[in-house]
């Protein structure tokens, strides 16, 4: 690939009209400095979403597939996946962008991609910060401008929070988005109005009169067999129809303030307290009375008493909690209850959409348990314990230099010690321009002085110690496994790093006991001089049965 082709990354964060424009001024703007430098151009690639969270905006993914990055989305609440595939070279070396949050605002998830992207030879170019990802120091800028930013999120949430609180109060209510059979309009005074989508509504009725009936499920089957979409075009589900029949908003009195996130730049909502929530009373129409929205929370509440365990959700107690993936779909398998208390584990996507979505079976714990038993492991880690001597001749290496440094270090603080001793005394026979002559040298030194404290505790040996003895542990537990002829269920079941099921076959991935953690920690110790050591990964064992 030639030199100096780049593409472009443009972002808003809505589809409004103004916001669009706002694309095009930046591409504008990107075009012209992308000749002052000899860039190029060879794409733009565009996004109308939120910068929070990548999976979330196409334009970003395919720019990172046609970077020669692969994309996978996790389906717990972690940061997702990015991975530099070496069978597809990128299309390009620059990227070009208007400013770090049109990048991302998620610093963590920005900071990986930046990384990986890094590392398969291309740069990325903020404009408005003035710098690129070549430059030596962009690590120590970025996290400083993402620093800045957090700081100013978090003002400006505290504000969007007062604010909304405000208007709770005031009785006002103004959702960011209003509840499935409700739309605005504009009122011939020029002002925004709530009021009901007569076709929507006409479905909450449907699953009102209906809920008590056939509940959820069914209810959900039935309008997807119709061809109604949810208020995001999606299908329905029994969580869904769920939270129809828990919205107090539908008998025209919503309770606000009933998620809360700690900063705007936070992917995922939490709960807020109850003292914390303001319910509302007819400040909208209402679509179903009082009485029908009373009696289906007592309906509800019959149908998961303490008798009634079936597809009761498990919490994170247990063993296999997000360790089986489906082979099929990708999605997690969550534990259900079955007929008699049996215990299995279904997929995801087939429990919330049935087969019709995912065919892919489910299994029971006791024949997970049985093929967890039947991994035969015979190997013993050599390689582990070789690659980690040389990675504790490095920590000792280092630890004497830390020590000389120190030595020096002390020298300095002695010396400067004396100096500001001598200055002091110095002030007894001082006239009045010499005090002020004094005064600037015993600043100066003292400054210096705590620089130097700062300097002596920054680099202590402490670090370096705590992670000689993760070492020597893990070593004690490497022994200890590996040593053994044969090994329990829970031995294993701690070496279990995935489970893949599919329809016809099982796939077991154990992860051996390797010393990934201390190499990432020692590394991050001595970032940025000669003493870094490359990565040891851990070793996966895998084992395939036939269901």
């Amino acid at each position: 690939m030639d030199k100096n082709k780049g593409v472009l990354y443009v972002r808003v964060s809505t589809t409004k009209d103004e916001q669009k424009s706002s694309l095009e001024i930046q591409e504008q703007a990107l075009e012209v400095i992308c000749k002052s430098k000899n860039i190029e151009i060879i794409g733009t690639y565009s996004d109308k979403a939120s910068g929070t969270r990548i999976r979330k905006r196409k334009g970003f993914i395919s720019m990172l597939y046609d970077a020669g990055i692969d994309f996978s989305k996790r389906n717990d609440k972690s940061t997702d996946d990015f991975i530099i595939n070496n069978n597809r070279s990128p299309k390009f070396n620059y990227i070009i962008c208007k400013d770090i949050f049109r990048f991302g605002r998620n610093s963590s998830e920005a900071m990986q991609v930046i990384k990986e992207l890094k590392n398969n030879g291309i740069v990325v170019y903020f404009v408005n910060a003035g710098f690129d990802t070549s430059d030596k120091d962009y690590k120590m800028r970025l996290e400083l401008l993402f620093t800045i930013a957090e700081n100013e999120s978090h003002n400006t949430s505290q504000r969007i929070k007062f604010s909304k609180r405000h208007l709770a109060q005031q009785g006002k209510y103004t959702p960011s988005r209003l509840p499935y059979g409700y739309k605005r309009v504009l009122t011939t005074n020029g002002n925004k109005e709530i009021v009901i989508d007569k076709e929507q509504a006409e479905v909450v009725r449907f699953i009102y009169d209906r809920y008590s009936i056939d509940g959820g499920h069914i209810i959900s089957n039935i309008l997807n067999e119709k061809g109604i979409p949810t208020q995001l075009g999606k299908k329905w589900s029994n969580d869904k129809i769920h939270r129809i029949i828990s919205n107090e908003a539908y008998y025209g009195s919503p309770i606000v303030q009933k998620w809360t996130k700690d900063d705007v730049t936070d992917i995922h909502f939490k709960k807020a307290k109850e003292v914390n929530r303001i319910q509302l009373f007819n400040v909208i129409p209402a679509i179903v009375t009082k009485e029908q929205f009373d009696e289906l929370q007592k309906i509800k509440k019959e149908r998961t008493n303490e008798k009634s365990l079936l597809g009761k959700k498990v919490g994170k107690d247990d063993i296999f909690y997000e360790k089986i993936l489906c082979k099929q779909c990708g999605s997690r398998f969550v534990k259900h209850s079955g007929e008699k208390k049996k215990v299995m584990y279904m997929c995801y996507t087939r429990r919330k959409y049935t087969k019709t979505e995912c065919d892919c079976k489910g299994i029971a714990y006791n024949v997970l348990v049985s093929y967890i038993n039947h991994c035969e492991i015979k190997q013993t880690d050599y390689f582990a314990e070789q690659i980690v001597e040389t990675l504790v001749e490095r920590i000792d290496i280092v630890k004497l230099k830390i020590g000389s440094v120190e030595e020096e270090i002390n020298k300095k603080i002695n010396n400067l010690e004396n100096e500001i001793s001598v200055i002091t005394r110095k002030f007894i026979t001082a006239s009045p321009e010499m005090e002020i002559e004094l005064n600037k040298i015993m600043e100066e030194n003292k400054v210096n002085l705590a620089k130097l404290i700062k300097q002596k505790e920054d680099m202590g040996n402490k670090e370096f110690d705590d992670l000689l003895l993760k070492i020597k542990n893990k070593k004690q537990l490497i022994k200890q496994l590996y040593g053994k002829k044969a090994y329990s269920f829970e031995e294993k079941m701690k070496m279990v790093d995935c489970i893949y099921v599919g329809s016809t076959d099982i796939e077991i991935v154990l992860n051996r006991i390797a010393y990934q953690e201390e190499f990432d920690t020692f590394n991050k110790l001595v970032e940025g001089t000669e003493f870094v050591v490359p990565c040891q990964t851990n070793i996966h064992m895998p084992y395939f049965f036939e269901r």
